[in-house]
């Protein structure tokens, strides 16, 4: 008897960053995006946008899972393969858009910074 592979017949919405779960500013702020604004100097500008967006989308697509009530399933290497080919496939399909709109979000993140700077 073979068991089933509880990941196989798992579904949970996924939305494109960053306007699902994790706020652009939950993200700009996380231990995450700080750790990965140090590996990726150097780097060109599109090599630091993949860093970005892949990350961030990772981070949406977890929390999307842990609030499914499936956190448990982000410990399986097979599922998280399962997260980074999902990953990949969004931002190949979706690239444009969401460089677009994690841009649209860090510019109204750094106007909001100014403002409580005493700046513009």
């Amino acid at each position: 008897m073979s068991k089933k592979s509880k990941s196989s017949q798992f579904a949970f919405p996924v939305k494109l960053i960053p306007y699902g779960l994790v706020s652009f500013s939950e993200f700009f702020y996380s231990d995450y995006a700080q750790r990965l604004y140090t590996k990726t100097q150097g780097m060109d500008d599109y090599q630091k946008a993949v860093a970005f967006l892949s990350t961030y989308q990772t981070l949406e697509i977890c929390e999307a899972i842990q609030q499914a009530g499936h956190g448990d399933l982000l410990d399986s290497d097979e599922f998280q393969d399962k997260i980074v080919d999902l990953v990949e496939k969004l931002l190949f399909e979706n690239f444009e858009e969401m460089l677009t709109n994690f841009c649209a979000e860090r510019t109204k993140l750094a106007a909001q910074i100014e403002v409580q700077k005493g700046g513009v």
